[in-house]
């Protein structure tokens, strides 16, 4: 499993290893996807990961479908901080946003 440690610097890429350059197969791999109209794939892809197992709703979906047209550097971070999110320790109750089921 890949550590989602702070982000120090601008990554290179959407996801870990964030500080490896991109090779020139990954580049042109890239073009390809780019060329055939799913140049946003992986990016979304970073996104929707940390939230595997829940509910997305068509309105998220396309909100998380937007922010993929970042460029790398701004996905690898919201997906960081996602990541991240998820396994810290839920915040106390009372602080934060109200879970739905205790509304």
């Amino acid at each position: 499993m890949p550590k989602f440690g702070p982000i120090e610097r601008e990554p290179w890429r959407p996801r870990p290893p964030y500080d490896q350059p991109i090779t020139e197969a990954e580049r042109h791999e890239r073009m390809v996807r780019i060329r055939a109209g799913h140049g946003n794939d992986e990016r979304l892809a970073a996104l929707l990961e940390p939230l595997d197992g829940m509910e997305v709703a068509p309105y998220e979906h396309r909100i998380l479908a937007w922010l993929a047209g970042w460029e790398d550097s701004t996905v690898a971070v919201v997906a960081a901080l996602r990541h991240r999110a998820r396994a810290a320790d839920p915040l106390p109750v009372g602080r934060g946003h109200t879970p739905a089921d205790e509304d």
